[in-house]
């Protein structure tokens, strides 16, 4: 969604695409701006979860990745049905 606001799109129509408020866009994109990767709950994401994203797309099983990196399989499914949810904002 950040993505979307960074090729132009507008946050209203971003969010309408994602199935989200204006404001928590504005809030996601303000907090990007600043660096700031936090979760939906205001506390930091997980250090290993780039690393999950890394080794999931380099064909890892769920179980397998969330393993490295520290944290339960049900964390794993999460991320990973995030991850793919991410790009499924549908711009009209």
């Amino acid at each position: 969604m950040i993505a979307l606001v960074k090729l132009g799109v507008s946050t209203r129509k971003a969010a309408a695409a994602c199935g989200v408020s204006p404001s928590t866009v504005d809030r996601w994109v303000s907090q990007s701006r600043a660096g700031k990767p936090h979760g939906a709950n205001g506390r930091p994401r997980h250090p290993g979860r780039e690393k999950f994203h890394q080794l999931r797309e380099e064909g890892r099983s769920v179980r397998a990745a969330a393993a490295v990196v520290g944290v339960s399989s049900m964390s794993g499914y999460k991320w990973d049905t995030e991850m793919r949810a991410g790009g499924a904002c549908q711009i009209k």
